[in-house]
């Protein structure tokens, strides 16, 4: 994460009071967020092990299909999704041999901006007007794909693919506008300081 604040320059004797006015008070700030893809485990999603523990069931890991990638390509945002080809049912009463966390979700980088203009009214009073962009290139950030199912070998499955962005992936707790990775978004404010 990086940020920065830069205050343009201001008031010069070169400019009558009204041009000062207008160029001056001015700033611009802005955030570049960059994060590494979090990793996460496969998971079948059934009780395979035939031990009756619904939590052990729900973290039943497949085995590992020697020879075939755990990536493919796709079509479609982000361009390699997890290979479903790469996982199978373990035999009955045995654990899967698929390791922990060997699969990567995608990444995040989004830049938000905010261009401001600060207005002295009097001695006391200022207005500030405010325009605020994020996710400024409206990159897609996805958040981390489904990982099980009873379905990790069928065809049609929801399994390595993202069903949300990544503002939507907090479970509730915070509203989707007041996370990273959305859509591009503006917000203009007007705002009176005394």
């Amino acid at each position: 994460m990086a940020a920065f604040t830069y205050a343009l320059p201001g008031k010069s004797a070169h400019f009558q009071n009204v041009a000062a006015r207008f160029l001056g008070g001015w700033s611009l700030e802005g955030i570049f967020t960059a994060q590494t893809a979090a990793p996460y485990t496969a998971l079948i999603g059934e009780d395979i092990a035939g031990n009756g523990d619904q939590f052990a069931a729900n973290n039943q890991r497949p085995d590992l299909v020697t020879g075939q990638p755990l990536y493919i390509a796709s079509s479609a945002p982000p361009f390699r999704v997890a290979n479903p080809a790469a996982f199978a049912i373990p035999a009955a009463g045995t654990y899967g041999d698929a390791g922990r966390n060997i699969l990567r979700a995608s990444g995040l980088n989004q830049l938000d901006l905010g261009l401001h203009k600060t207005v002295k009214a009097s001695e006391r009073f200022s207005v500030q007007f405010r325009a605020e962009l994020f996710n400024v290139y409206n990159h897609p950030n996805f958040a981390s794909p489904a990982a099980s199912g009873n379905n990790l070998l069928t065809a049609g499955s929801s399994f390595g693919l993202s069903q949300e962005m990544a503002n939507s992936s907090s479970g509730g707790l915070l509203l989707p506008l007041f996370n990273s990775g959305g859509p591009r978004s503006i917000q203009l404010a007007v705002k009176l300081v005394f």
